[in-house]
């Protein structure tokens, strides 16, 4: 999948615990040219969605 100039950027958060799984699994995005914004906690998530929307959001279980 390539991006194509001109078109909007696809927004994807991460809300997971582990910071070197976040890594990992944000490089594997990156690799398809997505970029994730990463949340340690519930409360820093809540927040930054009174700034934008994201397309996806990836949640670990563990922060339910």
């Amino acid at each position: 999948m390539r991006k194509t100039s001109g078109t909007k950027d696809f927004q994807i958060a991460l809300l997971m615990d582990d910071i070197s799984e976040a890594k990992a699994l944000s490089d594997e995005l990156r690799e398809i040219g997505l970029f994730a914004h990463f949340y340690q906690t519930l409360d820093e998530l809540w927040v930054s969605l009174n700034t934008y929307t994201p397309d996806l959001c990836i949640v670990d279980v563990k922060k339910m």
